[in-house]
């Protein structure tokens, strides 16, 4: 076998190029998409969870601050967003992506909505019943 700088001369005459073909370029090229396409998956998985999440919690803490209010006046105050049910139910949440509110749900029940307002359609909610127990809360995409 003779060699020189570009190419490797093998017996009979046959040269060979050095470098990769177009089937292992193809192989990489494919893993890496594939690759690709899982991490986006795991990204888009990751954050809709956080954004559910971030409603489910906003939404226990109005829960909790509407159950205090209803063991003292025996019911619950509705609120029309954020900044209403901040001044009505003395909390200091901070506005983001997400709003709330609170609606009668008649009975002596209310309601807590949380809706997402960002990219896809995501509502969160709870109910809260007349006797002071309330549902689990539900999302929806």
């Amino acid at each position: 076998m003779i060699t020189d700088n570009t190419n490797v001369v093998f017996l009979e005459g046959e040269t060979m190029r050095k470098g990769f073909s177009i089937v292992e370029l193809l192989v990489v090229a494919l893993v890496v998409a594939i690759l690709t396409t899982i991490g986006v998956i795991n990204y888009r998985t990751a954050y809709r969870n956080t954004v559910e999440n971030e409603g489910r919690s906003t939404i226990e803490l109005i829960t909790a601050a509407e159950l205090a209010h209803r063991f003292e006046t025996n019911s619950y105050i509705t609120c029309t967003d954020l900044s209403d049910c901040n001044d009505k139910l003395n909390l200091e949440l901070s506005p983001g992506d997400w709003d709330y509110a609170v609606a009668d749900a008649g009975g002596g029940a209310a309601t807590i909505t949380g809706t997402y307002s960002k990219g896809h359609v995501n509502t969160c909610s709870r109910t809260l019943n007349a006797d002071g127990t309330y549902t689990a809360i539900t999302c929806t995409h």
